[in-house]
């Protein structure tokens, strides 16, 4: 469904700056898809950022006796930090 908007009444004038919309109100298709596209673009790069810091946090501080779940696998280090990388971007 397509998102509708109150249209604005400035003057033109003015020299404000004003998305365009149709004549029915409504967002073009292609603004729609490309937030759609820039969230999920910011979403992979948080995923990317993360898991890079995990591997990061488990190369440099990690644990080499075993003793420690996380720290110790770097699987579920890197797992672990592409999820919150992804849950931090999200927000």
């Amino acid at each position: 469904m397509p998102i509708r908007r109150e249209e604005e009444q400035i003057p033109e004038n003015t020299g404000q700056n004003i998305e365009k919309t149709s004549d029915s109100g409504e967002i073009p298709a292609e603004k729609d898809v490309s937030r759609k596209t820039s969230r999920w673009l910011r979403v992979g790069i948080g995923i990317c950022a993360g898991a890079l810091l995990g591997f990061g946090y488990y190369y440099f501080v990690g644990c080499e006796s075993g003793g420690c779940p996380l720290t110790s696998n770097p699987a579920i280090t890197v797992s672990y930090g592409a999820i919150l990388g992804g849950v931090a971007a999200s927000g």
